[in-house]
């Protein structure tokens, strides 16, 4: 609309036509049920505050990836990820997310989605594995593929 009066639009939840949002019915079958269709959402802004994590590692593509890695875990975790050092074990970063080994299993899928990584491994040497060590093996496994 004009001067950004309407920022949704309502879509009919039986034929899909978009609708004014301020419609009670809709215009092309007259049903009275909308879906609410929002507008896209700006890309989330990298988090500076996980940047201090490059100050750990060595070479450009493990800083590059263990930012990127951070920044994942400060989306699900939020602030706690300032705990994070590379000397933190995997099983207190999954503590992190949530009490249960149900939360840990969910946030390793997530893992998994997001870097492809093989999970299973981090999973059973989570009480061992620390955060380096997942971003060497992490670039050193993709180094080593290419």
């Amino acid at each position: 609309m004009i001067g950004g009066e309407h920022d949704t639009m309502k879509s009919c939840a039986y034929c899909g036509r978009e609708n004014e949002d301020d419609a009670t019915r809709c215009r092309e079958c007259g049903t009275t049920e909308f879906v609410i269709a929002m507008p896209p959402s700006p890309p989330p802004r990298p988090s500076s505050s996980v940047e201090f994590i490059r100050l750990f590692f060595k070479s450009p593509t493990e800083e590059e990836f263990a930012v990127c890695c951070a920044e994942f875990i400060a989306s699900v975790v939020g602030e706690r990820v300032l705990q994070l050092r590379p000397d933190t074990k995997w099983s207190e970063i999954l503590q992190w997310f949530g009490p249960k080994p149900v939360h840990g299993a969910l946030f390793a899928m997530m893992l998994k989605k997001k870097f492809g990584t093989d999970v299973e491994e981090i999973i059973a040497a989570s009480e061992f594995m620390t955060f380096r060590e997942f971003v060497e093996y992490v670039c050193h496994r993709e180094h080593s593929a290419a």
